[in-house]
């Protein structure tokens, strides 16, 4: 092999190179070629070493004419001992054109999705002959990331694309059984209810994450209500540490809606409260309204309608209180019931605010300073 081109450079770039200079390459140059990038791809043996290369160029202009300029640079070094140098310390498979190489090598029968887990070491395999198949290169990822699962189920999951590859390893890490896990993968992908979908639980990935924060595993075989139990205990004991080591504050702007009551509306005052319940629901409560209810610009109530639990959030501008959202967890929309008591609710609380002149209290405190 003395020297295979992948990827020839596009013929538009040996076109315009080729065009005599004068005012009609100039105007070739300023309409189609400026700013853009071109590529090629070569891969060659030479001195025992084979070496493949892969360059993105853009074409410049000078006083003398027009010259390529190398924009990266990416390939790799395979020594007479088989053993490979990546530049640039880039993953085998972040080479653009990666793919061409192996086919070129006959090694068609490698799948692109299998693609980001070969590692250097296994590409050093494949091209000595000793991985010939999909499975085997699987079976060599998992163990040298100390997987402990099947390396069939495995490379049945990468298959289905679930999900990329960070993910998945992150799903596994916290397993209590990986095969299970991969298993429960299958199984959503395979057995699909007469909507199309899998019942499943839509805070996995609050849980993993829980999961390797409190040092715990998770077990794929749990029911949903189950997984449901462990997030909200879970949930809980973070959010005890998070808050243990917070200062708190209360917003005195608002201390004066708590005379107001009405059942299932319970007014939010204090910094730890609302991210509690930002933390409890899932929602940005506390991230995107502390500052403005802290301000006395905006009051957070947590609701409790005959069972359902939600967040409301009024805006109060000129004397006034409207409504801004309310949602159920992670945002979800809330019941029509809901809605329509909301709206009562805020009625009431705007006729009380004017009778008891708590909008004109609130104006005295801004205008001294408080």
């Amino acid at each position: 092999m003395e020297n295979v081109i992948l990827t020839p450079v596009q013929q538009e770039y040996t076109d315009f190179m080729n065009l005599p200079m004068g005012v009609y390459k100039n105007i070739q140059y300023y309409n189609q070629i400026s700013g853009r990038s071109f590529f090629e791809s070569n891969l060659c043996k030479k001195e025992g070493c084979t070496y493949y290369s892969h360059v993105v160029f853009r074409i410049k202009k000078s006083k003398n004419g027009y010259y390529r300029q190398n924009v990266t640079k990416n390939g790799f070094t395979l020594n007479e001992k088989g053993k490979l140098s990546i530049w640039y310390n880039k993953n085998i498979f972040e080479i653009p054109g990666i793919s061409g190489v192996f086919a070129h090598l006959k090694m068609n029968w490698l799948s692109e999705k299998v693609m980001p887990y070969v590692t250097k070491t296994i590409a050093e395999k494949m091209i000595a002959g000793k991985i010939t198949n999909n499975v085997d290169i699987v079976k060599a990822y998992i163990k040298v990331m100390r997987l402990q699962c099947s390396p069939r189920l495995l490379f049945h999951v990468i298959k289905t694309n679930m999900y990329n590859k960070p993910h998945l390893l992150q799903m596994m890490s916290v397993a209590k059984d990986q095969d299970h896990f991969l298993q429960k993968c299958l199984d959503d992908v395979n057995h699909k209810d007469e909507d199309g979908y899998r019942a499943e639980f839509h805070g996995i990935n609050d849980l993993v994450k829980q999961a390797q924060i409190l040092g715990r595993s998770v077990d794929y075989t749990w029911s949903i209500n189950r997984m449901k139990e462990e997030h909200a205990q879970w949930t809980k004991e973070i959010m005890e540490i998070e808050i243990k080591d917070m200062q708190d504050v209360t917003a005195t702007c608002v201390l004066p809606y708590l005379k107001f009551t009405y059942p299932g509306f319970k007014l939010l005052t204090t910094k730890k409260e609302i991210f509690a319940e930002g933390k409890e629901m899932r929602h940005c409560v506390y991230t995107n309204y502390w500052s403005s209810v802290n301000n006395g610009h905006y009051l957070v109530y947590q609701v409790d309608f005959f069972g359902e639990r939600a967040t409301l959030g009024l805006n109060l501008y000129e004397g006034k209180l409207t409504y801004n959202q309310c949602y159920r967890e992670s945002n979800k929309v809330v019941s029509d019931g809901l809605r329509n008591n909301i709206t009562i609710f805020i009625k009431e609380l705007n006729n009380w605010s004017k009778q008891n002149n708590i909008f004109k209290q609130e104006n005295l405190q801004f205008n001294n300073g408080n």
